[in-house]
């Protein structure tokens, strides 16, 4: 499953990244609203 994570604080976008790809997800991270549609 492919995830995306809209989150503008970089350090907790990071974290949610790493756990969940632990979790055999694939992750994409944008850092806001525009960018994520």
């Amino acid at each position: 499953m492919k995830i995306l994570i809209v989150e503008d604080e970089k350090k907790l976008a990071e974290m949610l990244k790493k756990r969940l790809e632990r979790e055999s997800f694939a992750v994409d991270i944008t850092h806001d609203g525009k960018s994520a549609l």
